[in-house]
């Protein structure tokens, strides 16, 4: 990490891009709307960089990792900083009003749910990976569909993409399979 913007904090480095864009620029109404239209575009190379990370494009395959899925994200907050910054208001101001407004819903708005009696911790394995993925293949396409092999083998990368996202060692909490 550069020690200069860690030294700053990302609310200064924000505060001088928006200062620099202004300098150089302008700061007219349009170029405030481009500035949040940016966000727009950081958000769609995040995207990208998700649909590379899974393989989504079976021409392209995989072509991303998550170290890039989280540079962009990374792009996209600060892009949105300095967009809130471009509209005269506080960017850490506004976070920390959203983050006490998420804070204070999460025990009544996102309780956490209570496993049933019947569910243990089952490695997540290929097998269980390519079951999930036929089912929600036939669920979105029907038990008959004659899709090509690649469009099916999507289905199964989502699952085991949406696993691997959700666990993070490799673990998930499923229902007890007889041996």
């Amino acid at each position: 990490m550069n020690p200069t913007a860690a030294d700053s904090g990302v609310f200064d480095v924000a505060a001088l891009v928006a200062t620099r864009l202004d300098a150089i620029n302008g700061r007219s109404r349009e170029e405030a709307g481009l500035r949040i239209l940016k966000v727009t575009e950081e958000a769609g190379e995040a995207a990208a960089a998700w649909i590379g990370t899974i393989g989504q494009n079976p021409r392209k395959g995989i072509t991303h990792t998550t170290a890039d899925v989280a540079d962009e994200l990374a792009d996209v907050v600060l892009t949105a900083l300095v967009a809130i910054a471009s509209i005269d208001h506080d960017p850490q101001q506004v976070i920390g009003a959203c983050v006490d407004k998420v804070t204070a819903r999460l025990d009544h708005t996102y309780p956490r749910p209570t496993p049933p009696a019947d569910i243990d911790s089952t490695v997540v394995d290929p097998v269980m990976v390519a079951h999930y993925g036929d089912l929600l293949h036939e669920a979105a396409h029907g038990v008959d569909c004659d899709c090509r092999p690649q469009v099916r083998r999507q289905f199964t990368r989502y699952v085991e993409a949406l696993l691997c996202w959700l666990t993070r060692d490799g673990r998930l909490t499923g229902p007890n399979r007889a041996g």
